[in-house]
């Protein structure tokens, strides 16, 4: 039997831009506030519009027309959805919601992931008071649909020194962004770290190798496991439950590393959140002590491997040949005028 050798599975980045159509679709329907929803998708790497619902008397009718549009199984969608409450003047109450059906394949649902963050820097963070995750057609219902964002608040004033610090991370480094830490995982999440997190996280600030294991539970980074040296380390990441996403902070020598594992059969919503929570990671290892030297994204737990890390440390130099010009002869006295001749 012919073993396949199983790609490395990358997280996937774009860098769409928003059309001026949809744009201009957008700025009217908060204008005229006569819109619902716009359904929006990604078709040929290009973010389009693909319709829209006039509001009628009944927001649950309004609501249930967005499930109505999607195909049975493998459809992906963002729905901007106008929420507003009855007497508000302002017309802020806009919601994005993303729908992905769990049997799409991987690199799609990365690439409506990794979107949602452009959609609203582009479209205007400030219009919108938050973002939800939908898998099924029964939750995209009135009915079984809960909205969590009933009211916008500004948390701005109220941000830590941290939170700001990944604030400016993002806004300068990503598509991803977001004004505040929201329920989903399509902005910057800065989930609690707990204490033991942080005081193994400062250990191995100071230590020569070793490793800490991170994991996201119940809405809280933790420790999922610790190593003294690189072959035990090896050995805890192998016996970590292969479905479950995965932060290592590993240190070689003078390297201090991050190594991202996001399993394929792990949950849809496990990866939005991991993904967008590893510039939090990022923030909170560099307050620890524990400066991060360089960084590598793995699709399962078994592919990290001593042998795989050295060759990603210590490249192979490629050597360049060299091109070797002709010398031009020094050809003394004038050159002789080309000769013409007579047609």
């Amino acid at each position: 039997k012919k073993i396949n050798k199983k790609k490395q599975k990358k997280m996937v980045s774009t860098n769409f831009k928003v059309p001026e159509e949809l744009k201009e679709t957008f700025a009217e329907a908060r204008t005229k506030r006569n819109i619902r929803w716009i359904k929006i998708i990604i078709e040929e790497e290009e973010i389009k519009e693909a319709g829209k619902k006039e509001k009628t008397e009944s927001e649950e009718d309004d609501f249930n027309g967005m499930a109505e549009t999607l195909k049975e199984e493998k459809d992906c969608a963002f729905f901007l959805y106008h929420k507003k409450k009855e007497g508000s003047k302002t017309d802020t109450e806009w919601i994005i919601i993303w729908y992905i059906d769990d049997g799409c394949k991987v690199k799609q649902r990365m690439v409506y992931a990794s979107t949602i963050g452009t959609l609203k820097t582009q479209l205007g963070t400030h219009f919108f008071i938050g973002e939800q995750h939908t898998s099924t057609k029964e939750e995209l219902t009135y009915k079984n649909f809960e909205f969590k964002h009933e009211e916008k608040v500004d948390t701005s004033e109220y941000m830590t020194t941290e939170e700001r610090e990944i604030a400016d991370i993002e806004n300068t480094t990503s598509h991803m962004t977001t004004s505040r830490s929201t329920v989903s995982g399509g902005g910057g999440v800065a989930f609690p770290v707990e204490e033991k997190a942080e005081e193994e996280l400062k250990k191995l600030a100071n230590e020569k190798e070793g490793m800490v294991a991170l994991k996201i539970e119940e809405e809280t980074i933790k420790v999922a496991a610790l190593a003294q040296n690189q072959k035990e380390a090896y050995e805890k990441i192998k016996a970590e439950p292969e479905k479950e996403p995965r932060f290592y902070l590993l240190t070689i020598e003078e390297d201090k590393l991050l190594l991202y594992v996001c399993p394929e059969k792990s949950k849809v919503k496990q990866r939005m959140v991991y993904s967008a929570s590893k510039k939090h990671i990022i923030a909170t290892a560099r307050k620890a002590g524990y400066n991060i030297t360089k960084t590598y994204e793995y699709g399962e737990h078994h592919e990290v491997t001593e042998e795989d890390i050295e060759k990603k440390r210590n490249p192979p130099k490629v050597e360049k040949k060299k091109i070797v010009k002709p010398v031009r002869k020094n050809v003394k006295g004038k050159r002789k005028p080309p000769k013409i001749t007579a047609l």
